[in-house]
């Protein structure tokens, strides 16, 4: 059903694990799992003995493990406190333990959820097979919606529009550009294309955009240019090489500079592990994300995406604005279907 990760996971991955075992057996989780984690993936060999500082080993288990505890408690603390409401677990800090809140079928909840079970496929806590990763394809393009909802709670009552490949009308590429452009107002797409760029493109590595609309409708506002990633290559697709090439397709372009964005539904610090030195862990996330930053722009994770929900739902003019806005309920649909699949599988 669920597959354990390895004993020395990451912690974000390690507090997933644990968010998937109170979501998928409807019971608590917490250190008692964790515990169990241990015994399965420590060193076999329990004969006592002492070590060269005088320390039983027994004294050096309990210790490693206190500390695999603490480092998850501490994690789901911080997801709890960031998403406040909108986080779909309760949470008991002693013992550490965590159980799924009654009800998980609000936006923001259920975006959480379905980012979770997302990110579960992609590191391997799930088993695949066909009807699995057909129901995680179908995921994928929803995950579009997901990205539509943190680029709009990061321009703050902005506009965004879903450009990535399958579009909802079905649209080809050129006439998905035709839409983009009369939906700013400003631009305008090459028609033809010019010779020489691709044939074939599908959304040209661009997932979504959003800008700030103003009354003007004129050229020289905000803008987001987002890639959305859902897959173990996440950190190759970036669109922040790609922002001029986009521009070749338009007669008047959208943009001349554009806020690059990367969409994923994990954490951003998920691969940070715990730092070899004596380093704090937030120095270790804090070095990570700021390269990610570097790389990819924006990062719109989980808690970010799961963060902008509430405030869209409750803008009465977002429903014009946001791109998935008015299928936001296909997120808990999805959820409801995919449980089922995973407890199914051996």
């Amino acid at each position: 059903m669920i597959n354990s990760p390895d004993l020395h996971a990451s912690r974000s991955l390690l507090a997933d694990w644990i968010e998937l075992l109170a979501l998928l057996r409807e019971r608590p989780a917490g250190v008692g799992d964790l515990d169990s984690l241990y015994r399965l993936n420590s060193d076999g060999d329990r004969q006592r003995r002492v070590l060269g500082d005088g320390l039983a080993e027994e004294e050096i288990i309990e210790t490693e493990r206190e500390d695999l505890s603490g480092r998850v408690a501490e994690e789901i603390a911080f997801r709890a406190k960031a998403l406040g409401e909108g986080y779909p677990f309760e949470v008991r800090a002693a013992p550490f333990q965590i159980s799924t809140k009654s009800d998980v079928s609000t936006p923001a909840r259920s975006a959480y959820v379905f980012m979770l079970l997302m990110s579960g496929y992609t590191f391997g806590l799930f088993n695949k097979n066909g009807t699995v990763n057909a129901a995680i394809d179908a995921g994928r393009r929803l995950f579009h919606l997901c990205a539509s909802f943190g680029v709009a709670g990061l321009l703050r009552h902005g506009r965004t529009h879903w450009f990535g490949f399958p579009r909802p009308d079905k649209s080809n590429f050129a006439a998905a550009l035709d839409a983009l452009a009369k939906e700013i107002g400003y631009a305008a797409a090459h028609v033809p294309a010019p010779a020489g760029l691709p044939e074939k493109a599908k959304d040209d590595q661009v997932d979504v955009l959003g800008w700030r609309e103003f009354g003007d409708r004129r050229i020289g506002t905000m803008f987001v240019v987002c890639q959305a990633a859902t897959g173990a290559d996440w950190d190759s697709k970036s669109v922040l090489n790609h922002l001029d090439a986009f521009l070749d397709w338009f007669e008047r372009a959208p943009y001349r500079v554009a806020m690059p964005s990367l969409a994923v539904p994990f954490l951003g610090h998920h691969e940070v592990t715990e730092p070899g030195s004596d380093a704090p862990f937030e120095t270790a996330t804090f070095n990570a994300l700021r390269r990610l930053h570097g790389r990819h722009g924006v990062i719109l994770d989980r808690l970010r995406i799961t963060e902008s929900i509430p405030a869209l739902m409750e803008d009465a003019g977002a429903a014009g604005r946001v791109a998935g806005h008015a299928d936001v309920g296909n997120l808990h649909a999805w959820v409801q279907t995919f449980r089922p699949m995973i407890l199914a599988t051996a």
